[in-house]
């Protein structure tokens, strides 16, 4: 039997009472290729796994939200659909900060967290909202448009950025000729899915550091076997699969990790 297999958006309203359900926090990537979530869906057969990808959402709605708003969306989303049941809980590399941010805002509203996950974490940091703003421009051909700063301010930086990736790809689709209905897709939906991941990168990289709950495991691929986050491995449970990272999530050593732990008893 498949999982049933969702997002958080088409699971609300729904009150699965006393089931225990897979919440896996990571992102579709620009190219097309199974995800975290979805090699998740495969290796726990009978379980819902609900899919909670920020930047999506972002992408769709437009919105500018800091990580606690994000966070306290997710969980009173959550809150609301598994009464009196259980979660456990799975974020993926550079959702990690939401992931934690999540797990808090259910705990706080009394859901039972069974296990999580932090697999390859990361944490943003401006460094890397400036870093693949560059690689954006670059390949729209306008690395000129980099600015030299970004405003310290979240709502503001998000403005520049937005501003900078609509010239961008405007440049970008008259180098190439294309027509308007081209232009339009190329700008809107790439450019809003552009747009919302370093909406993401920003507000993860302005929250207050936080450390995973007690309990918490991080899985590591065999080239990020030190400590992700500075402090994290040596007060963590962690496990290392030897496999390099950019195969890690499609290996049958992490799936068979995923399966013991999400499948045991707490």
């Amino acid at each position: 039997m498949t999982a049933e297999y969702g997002t958080v958006a088409e699971f609300e309203g729904q009150r699965l009472a006393g089931e225990r359900l897979v919440v896996v926090v990571d992102f579709v990537q620009f190219a097309a290729g199974e995800s975290i979530g979805d090699a998740v869906a495969g290796a726990v057969p009978g379980r819902r796994v609900v899919r909670i990808d920020p930047v999506a959402d972002l992408a769709r709605s437009g919105e500018v939200l800091t990580l606690s708003g994000l966070a306290d969306r997710y969980a009173e989303q959550l809150a609301g659909t598994v009464v009196g049941g259980s979660l456990d809980v799975i974020g993926y590399c550079s959702a990690a900060p939401l992931t934690i941010a999540l797990v808090q805002g259910l705990l706080d509203r009394g859901v039972r967290v069974e296990r999580q996950l932090l697999v390859s974490p990361s944490i943003p940091d401006r460094v890397q909202v400036r870093t693949e703003l560059a690689e954006m421009l670059n390949e729209f051909g306008s690395p000129d448009l980099m600015p030299a700063a970004l405003p310290d301010s979240v709502p503001a930086a998000d403005v520049e950025i937005r501003r900078v990736l609509a010239t961008g790809l405007a440049a970008m689709a008259e180098a190439h000729g294309l027509s308007e209905v081209e232009a339009e897709i190329l700008t809107g939906e790439y450019g809003d899915r552009c747009a919302a991941w370093l909406s993401y990168l920003i507000a993860a990289s302005a929250a207050e550091p936080a450390e995973p709950a007690a309990g918490t495991r991080l899985v590591l691929s065999a080239d990020l076997a030190g400590p992700v986050v500075a402090g994290w491995a040596e007060r963590r449970a962690t496990i290392t699969i030897l496999v390099p990272q950019r195969e890690l999530t499609a290996s049958p050593e992490f799936l068979t990790v995923l399966q013991q732990l999400v499948q045991a008893e707490s």
